[in-house]
């Protein structure tokens, strides 16, 4: 009996973590999209203010911008996460696949299987939606990229209110894009 509990008590002590993981990193991205929240609101206090401080704060913004994707790129620390969760599930998913029959009855492997391939496709529908919410920063960054010349051109032709409406056009899109990539994240099952 002890050898029976000793073979089927890491299924059991380990789920339960590996899903708090993949929990902590589904809710990881969800925090990184506050902090884009939070930029938008600073870039639209600094439009109120000078030009100066303006292009300051849009730099800023790119550079917090690419640091969130740079989080999200293959080698990023949140895909590191995914693909750590997802090699664990899966070692132990294939662990228990290879237990000898007798070892585990049917019924039981049968459900511990299911739940780790749950957990192998929750950690797949994570990964595509980390990586097409970096896609979508990335273009983001893009866009204010070349907003950001605009924004230059604008304020060296003297027209500092064409350039804030400019920013804060670029800025109604990324909020936007934030919303739908929160949107995308609360879906059930990832």
């Amino acid at each position: 009996m002890a050898f029976l509990v000793s073979l089927i008590s890491p299924v059991f002590a380990q789920s339960d973590p590996i899903q708090q993981d993949l929990a902590g990193v589904l809710k990881s991205r969800g925090e990184q999209l506050t902090r884009a929240d939070q930029l938008v609101v600073r870039l639209r206090d600094t439009a109120k203010k000078g030009p100066v401080e303006a292009q300051l704060e849009v730099t800023k913004a790119a550079t917090a911008l690419g640091q969130l994707a740079d989080r999200l790129q293959d080698e990023g620390d949140i895909m590191s996460q995914l693909r750590a969760i997802k090699n664990a599930a899966q070692v132990h998913r294939d662990r228990v696949q290879a237990l000898a029959k007798g070892t585990i009855s049917e019924a039981d492997r049968t459900a511990v299987l299911t739940k780790w391939n749950a957990l192998l496709q929750q950690a797949d529908r994570a990964k595509a939606k980390v990586l097409t919410m970096r896609d979508k920063l990335l273009g983001a960054i893009t866009e204010l990229r070349v907003r950001q010349v605009g924004i230059s051109e604008e304020l060296l032709a003297g027209s500092y209110e064409d350039a804030v409406k400019s920013l804060n056009q670029w800025l109604d899109e990324l909020e936007k894009l934030i919303n739908d990539l929160r949107a995308s994240i609360s879906v059930p099952g990832v």
